[in-house]
């Protein structure tokens, strides 16, 4: 059993598994790792529910974005924001990703941003839920909490753009007027929708969808 371990240890160099990063530039690394999280987020299932209304069979599809990384459909934007903000040279390796949020996109930012080695802060305000809180916390993010007296969730923003305006490494997604946000699910949700009920030779009658921070442009 040693033989055979040592053996298997001693050739991972040449067997593919592992790519030699010492040899890639910090670009490579990136994208190397932006490649793999887009493995884990987007391309979630489809699933067909049956019911009756009105004496008539009816048939509803539902994306299940729980599938996504941290469980939520916010993973898409926080990756695709990041993506482009590499891409357009607005972020670089060693800087704080910062943003204001009192939900899931918190949460999708402090994975995602860990992941491909930033810090990041997320400010909220403080009567949020202790849970929220604790999840951005694990993930490995700091949370800096805002109380009503210090301007709640308009306070976090201010904060955020504050901290932004001292410090040139701090990068602000800005979810909230980020353009890319919606162009996130224009470029991967709305084409997956289409192209699975495509699949079945189905074309939807309607489209319902649950919006928080951007505008559903792409549906």
């Amino acid at each position: 059993m040693k033989t055979t371990i040592a053996q298997a240890v001693s050739g991972t160099d040449d067997c593919g598994c592992y790519s030699n990063e010492a040899s890639l530039s910090v670009e490579e690394k990136i994208g190397n790792k932006l490649a793999h999280l887009w493995n884990m987020v987007g391309n979630t299932p489809l699933l067909e529910i049956s019911y009756r209304y009105k004496g008539r069979c009816r048939k509803v599809y539902v994306k299940c974005e729980h599938y996504n990384l941290t469980g939520s459909i916010k993973d898409r934007m926080a990756l695709y924001i990041l993506q482009k903000a590499y891409e357009e040279k607005l972020i670089k390796p060693g800087d704080t990703i910062v943003e204001a949020t009192s939900g899931n996109t918190g949460i999708a930012f402090s994975a995602i941003g860990r992941a491909l080695g930033h810090d990041v802060k997320i400010i909220m305000p403080n009567w949020l839920s202790k849970e929220r809180i604790d999840i951005i916390r694990s993930l490995g993010a700091e949370v800096i909490l805002i109380s009503k007296e210090e301007g709640g969730f308009l306070g976090s923003i201010q904060l955020s753009e504050k901290m932004a305006q001292s410090d040139a490494s701090v990068f602000l997604p800005r979810q909230f007027e980020n353009l890319y946000n919606c162009e996130a699910h224009e470029k991967t949700t709305a084409k997956e929708v289409w192209m699975q009920l495509q699949s079945i030779d189905k074309t939807p009658d309607a489209f319902v969808a649950g919006v928080g921070t951007g505008v559903p442009s792409w549906a």
